[in-house]
Parts: C-alpha cells; sequence; structure tokens
C-alpha cells in the first residue's frame, strides 16, 4: 500500500518516519528553551557588605553570640534539662516548664489535654547532640546568671494504649531549644 505524490512512492514506513523525526525536532526545540541563561533578579546593593563593627544591632548579636570566655553548656546540664522537660511532660505539668515567650503557650497545653492519651508516656531513648547557640550574662538581684540558648537533638519515645490497636510505640527524633540559666559559672580567658 503505497501512495503516490508528484511521482514519488511514499510506504508506510517513510511516512511513520518522517512523523518521529518531524517529533523528535519539535522536543528538541522545545527543550532548548530550558538552556537559555537569564539573570537572576535581585535587589541593588545599598549597604556595605560587611557591616560596621561600631554599629548597635552588630554589638547587640556579638553580645548574644557565644562568647569565648563563657563556657559552652555540657552535655550534663543538657541532660538534666531534658530530664526536666520530660518529668513535667509526663506528669501533665508542661506549662509549669515552658518560658512566658513561649509562643501559643495555652494552645500547645490545650492541644496536649485534647489530643494525647492519658496514659501516654514520654522517655528519651538517646540525646544526640547539644549545641550552646547563644550566651549572655543578665545582672539580677541576686547575682550575674548565666542564660544560654541551647539546641538539644533527642531521640524519644512516645508509649501509649490505644483502645482500637493496643500498645502503640512511637519513636521519633526532635531538635528542642532551650533557653538555660545558669547561676554558678566560671570565665575563663582564652590565650
Amino acid at each position: 500500500m503505497a501512495m503516490q505524490f508528484r511521482n514519488h512512492r511514499y510506504g508506510l514506513s517513510h511516512i511513520v518516519m518522517t512523523a518521529l523525526a518531524f517529533f523528535a525536532m519539535a522536543n528538541v526545540s522545545v527543550a532548548q528553551e530550558f538552556r537559555k541563561m537569564r539573570r537572576i533578579a535581585r535587589p541593588p546593593v545599598t549597604k556595605p557588605v560587611v557591616p560596621d563593627a561600631k554599629a548597635p544591632a552588630v554589638l547587640e548579636k556579638l553580645k548574644m553570640a557565644p562568647q569565648p570566655g563563657l563556657p559552652p553548656i555540657t552535655r550534663d546540664v543538657a541532660e538534666k534539662a531534658i530530664g526536666m522537660l520530660v518529668d513535667a511532660w509526663n506528669s501533665n505539668t508542661l506549662q509549669s516548664v515552658l518560658a512566658d515567650s513561649f509562643f501559643d503557650k495555652s494552645r500547645l497545653t490545650d492541644a496536649m489535654d485534647t489530643k494525647v492519651p492519658r496514659d501516654a508516656e514520654l522517655s528519651v531513648l538517646a540525646i544526640q547532640d547539644v549545641q550552646t547557640l547563644k550566651q549572655k550574662i543578665d545582672d539580677t538581684p541576686d547575682g550575674k546568671v548565666l542564660v544560654s540558648t541551647v539546641s538539644i537533638t533527642v531521640r524519644s519515645q512516645l508509649t501509649f494504649n490505644d483502645p482500637d490497636k493496643g500498645y502503640q510505640r512511637r519513636e521519633g527524633v526532635n531538635e528542642y531549644i532551650m533557653r538555660i540559666r545558669q547561676k554558678k559559672f566560671l570565665i575563663y580567658d582564652l590565650p
């Protein structure tokens, strides 16, 4: 079976091959659109890249950064802080250990009252990492207090009894950002 156009004979295979070549070229032309180099829009630079070291905002950030003379939070202190948090969670007194500045504090405790099973128990399986993020010294009427913001990565487990599924165990890794206040601390000088 062949068609004849202007004294040429085209078989079905020639027509299919021509159509495939046409579609292949069409796809190449579409793919070339992705290869064009276009500038990424960004605002013009109006401030110097390196900020002035005497600017108040920079000085405040330097005060909050971990100082060379301040000791980082030790693993033992982090373990005690996580232990206090877990004990408060298990005894349903979590609101007492959360800071007043904790975002949506009442919403968290309300959700725990309504969504967490009553017999649920939280336990720590491992503390994976402790990192001091910020430190500063506050003056209080009782003396100086070291306030440290610490990131603690914890592998924990939640166990509870589900009426339909029975005993349930949920493991997970969570990062806790905690503010730890210490009354007794040492300031040391580095050479």
